[in-house]
């Protein structure tokens, strides 16, 4: 297991260090994230204290990065592993310095070298500059499970520790611990899902198109918490922030994106799920939903009994959001029926057998991995892929396709995951295996 206490001392020692202001220039909050980054890629070796980081474990970990930067189609794919590279570089000569990691100035220097030469990255670190950008929707990084997995476990482990402790007394009147988990956990999820962002790195264009876009389009929150939900996340930084899991200055910026973005978070929300009374009529969202009612085809409920897990990767069962998870199928089955023509479907299937079709894979890849449609991984289409490969036969395998190609046609996932996800339900992506 990693040395999760020395490599935090070990940054905060950083922050006031001469290393650290060589890179006066690059945002601070990028430093520690691409710090934190590297620091899993080399604990994921043999070496799980910063004491025994070696050139062996450290020259691994920097053909890791060379491989993502390699195949990253982003015109900007260079620029961002020099700054990465840059920012790692000046932590590893202040942690020899300082003697966190057992090496001499001139081991560090020659497991570098190479790197280095074969990159131009010799001297002093570049300057940063805004011509790398926030990331943009056409030329997101490569999507990375195992990473998703890594922010929104830590984020739920500081939600733990929250609500076992004296602060939690004090949260702001009707949070409880499910509303918390499911806000900062949805918040983590889908802010890197959309923009490849962590919590050290969110920005104000992140953080204010999901609580106003995805947030509300998942139905992910009730009425009644919805007005709860500014609340406990800032009383939730305030706790990270206390105990020093972010620096003050990612908790304050953070927070500040969080409350900028709440008025229009509710004013989207009310249009939402209150009738228009306007000579417009009704919304369309909430014709679709009385519709559900009246074409559900599991009016029943049989799908909450559908076998799953507790918890699976971070996240845990939720029948509120096993629900919300139905009704989205049902609204990706009509779409998919009212684009029909555009999915390689078995013709004359009828509209009724298409809602009943989706909704029940929606229902039954929620009830395996505990995925919402936004969230699929390849690993879940892997494994569903092979699973279909010896039951389904082609018909099923081809409506399983569309509703991938759904997906990205409407934005649900961009269309770069939509492709990844039909390659691993075909077996042509093999997905990340998280080591245990």
């Amino acid at each position: 297991m990693k040395d999760e206490t020395n490599l935090k001392n070990a940054l905060t020692d950083f922050l006031g260090s001469k290393e650290f202001n060589t890179l006066k220039d690059y945002p601070a909050d990028m430093i520690m994230d691409s710090v934190l980054q590297f620091a899993d890629m080399v604990f994921a070796g043999k070496a799980d204290t910063l004491k025994n980081w070696d050139p062996i474990s450290i020259m691994r970990a920097l053909d890791d990065m060379q491989g993502v930067a390699d195949n990253d189609s982003d015109p900007r794919a260079v620029a961002t592993l020099a700054f990465f590279y840059f920012s790692v570089r000046e932590f590893m000569e202040f942690a020899v310095r300082t003697n966190y990691i057992g090496l001499n100035n001139m081991q560090l220097t020659l497991t570098l070298k190479g790197f280095e030469i074969r990159n131009n990255f010799k001297g002093d670190p570049i300057p940063y500059y805004s011509g790398v950008p926030d990331q943009q929707v056409d030329s997101l990084p490569k999507y990375q499970q195992h990473t998703a997995d890594r922010i929104v476990d830590e984020v739920q482990t500081w939600a733990e520790i929250y609500t076992n402790s004296p602060s939690w007394k004090k949260r702001p009147k009707g949070v409880n611990a499910e509303l918390l988990y499911t806000a900062i956990s949805a918040m983590t999820d889908l802010i890197y899902t959309d923009f490849r962002k962590t919590p050290r790195s969110w920005t104000k264009k992140a953080v204010t198109a999901v609580m106003t876009d995805d947030l509300i389009r998942y139905n992910i929150f009730m009425p009644k918490e919805i007005k709860r939900v500014v609340p406990a996340l800032l009383k939730y930084f305030d706790f990270v922030g206390k105990i020093e899991e972010l620096p003050a200055a990612t908790i304050e910026r953070n927070k500040r994106y969080i409350a900028a973005a709440e008025p229009k978070m509710l004013e989207e929300y009310e249009a939402k799920n209150n009738p228009d009374t306007q000579e417009q009529g009704m919304p369309m969202d909430k014709v679709l939903d009385m519709a559900i009612d009246d074409i559900d085809p599991d009016s029943d409920q049989s799908y909450l009994k559908l076998k799953h897990p507790k918890t699976h990767n971070s996240r845990t069962w939720n029948k509120k959001t096993a629900i919300a998870t139905h009704k989205l199928g049902i609204k990706l089955g009509l779409e998919m029926w009212s684009t029909r023509a555009r999915y390689k479907l078995v013709q004359g299937f009828e509209i009724d057998f298409i809602v009943e079709m989706i909704s029940s894979l929606v229902d039954v890849l929620y009830s395996i991995s505990l995925e919402m449609p936004a969230q699929l991984s390849t690993t879940t289409m892997a494994t569903f892929g092979h699973f279909s490969s010896e039951k389904h036969d082609q018909a099923k395998k081809d409506l399983v396709i569309s509703y991938l190609e759904l997906l990205g046609n409407n934005g649900t996932v961009f269309q770069q995951k939509s492709e990844e996800l039909i390659g691993a339900f075909q077996g042509r992506i093999v997905p990340f295996n998280k080591k245990n």
